[in-house]
């Protein structure tokens, strides 16, 4: 289980800079992030629930940005095959495309090229 969210925005107490939809059936569970910091401060167990959720944003987010600075489309794409293929079954195209950076047709061109090679 992963969490999501503008992160930034529930810690500095701004409004998110962006929203969240899901493209796919999930199940979601709703924590208001002040009250969950007040727990966090006397229960070792949710302590450590909020530095693994933390922790696997922080790293999942320097992953994608390390590929998106530094691979080129093709790269990006193989990249986004191996660590999250799940991605390609369930999202549309042009979603994937923004994802990994690349307009519908260069996205359309690279699946054909390694497709063909």
């Amino acid at each position: 289980f992963d969490a999501t969210g503008a992160v930034s925005a529930a810690m500095t107490k701004q409004p998110a800079p962006f929203s969240i939809e899901a493209l796919a059936p999930v199940t979601a569970v709703s924590v208001d992030f002040a009250a969950m910091l007040e727990q966090v401060q006397t229960h070792p167990a949710i302590n450590a629930l909020y530095i693994r959720l933390l922790s696997g944003a922080f790293i999942r987010n320097e992953q994608r940005e390390a590929m998106l600075l530094t691979c080129n489309a093709e790269e990006r794409y193989l990249w986004l095959a191996e660590h999250e293929p799940q991605l390609l079954e369930q999202v549309p195209q042009f979603h994937i495309a923004s994802y990994i950076g690349v307009d519908p047709v260069s996205l359309s061109r690279i699946k054909r090229k390694l497709s063909s090679g």
